[in-house]
């Protein structure tokens, strides 16, 4: 994805989550510049509320859905129809 690419989507993404000015600023730096994506979509957070690392350790799913063995897992789930709501 090309930096103006990613521009549009955080555009996107933000205005379908309503954040507010400060939090897109916030958004913008993140996804356009640092690659993290602050808006996981809503069927990666339901699957990952269901895991142990979510139960047990709290781990945040904003970061999970931003550190590949989360998102391999998840996409192999999805892949089998195990992360399907």
């Amino acid at each position: 994805m090309t930096r103006d690419e990613r521009k549009e989507e955080v555009a996107e993404l933000c205005a379908t989550h309503n954040c507010t000015e400060k939090l897109r600023k916030i958004h913008y730096d993140q996804f356009v510049d640092r690659y993290w994506h602050p808006h996981p979509s809503e069927e990666f957070l339901a699957w990952f509320k269901t895991l142990e690392d979510f139960r047990l350790f709290n781990v945040n799913p904003k970061v999970a859905w931003n550190c590949q063995r989360y998102r391999d897992e998840f996409w192999e789930a999805k892949k089998y129809g195990i992360a399907s709501p």
